[in-house]
C-alpha cells in the first residue's frame, strides 16, 4: 500500500484550518498515484493495475456494541464511498517484474 500525498483528508483539513496529521512512521514517503508508477516502472516493475484504499468505516468498537463517534463514522462512509480516485488514502498496485 502506497500512501498518497493529494489525500483528501489532508486536503480537507489544510481548506478548514486544522492541524494535518503527522506521519507516525519513521521514514514515510507520500506521493501521487502517477509518482509512484513511475517509481515502480522505474525499479523494473510493470503496473498492470492499480486500486485505491480508504478506511472502512466503523460503527462500533471491536468485541462489543459500544458506539464509537458517529462524526466520525460518518466522515470516514463519505470518505470511503464518494472519494475521487486520485484522492484517496492509499493505493494499492499489482505489478509484475519486466524480466
Amino acid at each position: 500500500m502506497m500512501p498518497n500525498s493529494y489525500f483528501l483528508g489532508d486536503i480537507l483539513k489544510v481548506v478548514f484550518k486544522v492541524e494535518p496529521s503527522e506521519q507516525w512512521q519513521t521514514k514515510e514517503t507520500l506521493l501521487s498515484k502517477n509518482q509512484w508508477k513511475n517509481l515502480l516502472e522505474g525499479h523494473g516493475f510493470i503496473v498492470q493495475k492499480i486500486y485505491s484504499y480508504n478506511k472502512y468505516p466503523e460503527l462500533f468498537k471491536n468485541g462489543s456494541l459500544k458506539l464509537k463517534s458517529i462524526r466520525k463514522f460518518i466522515k470516514t462512509f463519505l470518505m470511503k464511498y464518494f472519494c475521487p480516485f486520485n484522492l484517496s488514502w492509499q493505493f494499492i498496485f499489482l505489478c509484475i517484474n519486466k524480466e
